[in-house]
């Protein structure tokens, strides 16, 4: 989206002071300043120092553009953000919150002599640097069993979101970082789409996706993306996705799409909901004809023409992408660690196959060295007959 007048002013402020008396060297992240197009709906998000516990920090802002001042649910999904960074203080593979919800006022100048003032609202979180994208990269370099890793700590990531009662809703490459510790550790980031089990709807419905449209899941794009029993499905779906383009130079709703027959059942499946006069009356609605609308629809192939996927695990592998990214929810795989099971399958018969040819090579080698010895003793021989030695 485009960057308003004010946000630039403030930007600007920003990155010429000293936030709170702590946060030096502000600078802007999610915004281009040359075109003026900002990544994300809600804020401004910049990177800065801690001049007290000497690290680096993520600071989000909540953008105060006056276009978006009269939606007020922007503001209300700033703030349950926060609170479930709150919740989530002190939980492994979780975003860590540095500081709590506070606000600072700006003065913005009028066309006469006078200024407005607005308060800021702003809110610190760690900053973790290491992003994943070089492994979503088509003709990357990581082998097969370095992606599977990193799925599996994907994976890992989402199952913490969801122990902690939480569910992210936009799980995408953008939104994943590796935390180096003692061990690798991806985290979820960007949370304003995320919600718990016990948050009330900020919307009264949902009229379509509430994360990325190219990672969200049938029902979420139908209208029932604030449903907080199907949520977590939600989740599981974009990981299946996430798991295609592990292997496959197209993003996985590029690939759906273009197969044929996507949008007719979309469309047709909104149609029918578009008569529930409640969420439970959809589900009912959805429980009905998902199955008979969707089950002709082609299958996106994880080991199609063009995928890396090893062939000795592309069942596997496309097993699962099948499973995670079925049309009904209540068909998709639901446990987080059956999946991880799985792939720890995937990964241990790819290690073993490594370590045989390892040990095949080896052994040819030895041959091979021995067969060289042999050739040079039979020279030996050969010459030493030929010259009449011993006669």
């Amino acid at each position: 989206m485009k960057l308003a007048d004010i946000s630039r002013l403030l930007i600007s402020h920003l990155e010429r002071n000293v936030l709170d008396g702590r946060y030096a060297n502000l600078e802007i992240k999610n915004v281009d300043l040359t075109s003026g197009i900002k990544r994300g709906c809600f804020s401004l998000v910049f990177k800065a120092f801690d001049a007290i516990d000497q690290i680096s920090v993520a600071i989000k802002i909540f953008d105060i553009d006056p276009s978006l001042s009269v939606h007020s649910y922007r503001f209300d999904a700033f703030r349950r953000e926060h609170e479930i960074l709150q919740a989530l203080v002190g939980k492994d593979r979780c975003l860590q919150l540095a500081s709590t919800l506070k606000s600072f006022d700006f003065s913005v100048p009028l066309p006469g002599t006078g200024s407005a003032k607005f308060p800021v609202f702003y809110f610190v979180v760690e900053w973790i640097d290491d992003d994943i994208d070089e492994y979503f990269l088509s003709g990357s370099p990581i082998d097969a069993v370095k992606k599977l890793r990193l799925f599996n700590d994907i994976v890992l990531a989402v199952e913490a979101l969801h122990r902690n009662s939480v569910f992210h809703r936009d799980i995408k490459p953008d939104n994943l970082r590796s935390l180096q510790v003692a061990i690798q550790k991806i985290v979820a980031i960007d949370m304003g789409t995320a919600a718990r089990y016990s948050s009330a709807p900020i919307l009264p419905a949902y009229g379509g996706q509430a994360g990325h449209i190219a990672y969200s899941a049938p029902e979420a794009l139908c209208g029932l993306a604030g449903n907080r029993k199907i949520a977590p499905m939600t989740d599981v779906y974009a990981l299946g996705c996430l798991l295609f383009e592990l292997f496959n130079a197209d993003m996985f709703a590029v690939v759906r799409e273009s197969s044929g027959g996507w949008t007719t059942v979309i469309s047709a499946m909104r149609m029918h909901l578009s008569m529930a006069r409640s969420e439970q009356e959809m589900v009912d609605i959805w429980r009905k004809h998902a199955f008979t609308l969707s089950r002709g629809l082609p299958e996106v192939r994880v080991d199609g023409y063009g995928s890396g996927v090893p062939a000795g695990v592309g069942s596997i592998i496309r097993r699962l992408v099948i499973e995670m990214t079925e049309f009904d929810f209540e068909r998709r795989t639901k446990s987080l660690e059956s999946i991880r099971q799985r792939i720890w399958g995937a990964i241990k018969l790819l290690e073993n196959q490594r370590a045989y040819s390892l040990k095949l090579a080896r052994i040819k080698a030895i041959r091979q060295r021995r067969n060289e010895a042999n050739a040079v003793k039979d020279g030996i021989h050969v010459a030493i007959s030929s010259s009449g030695v011993g006669s």
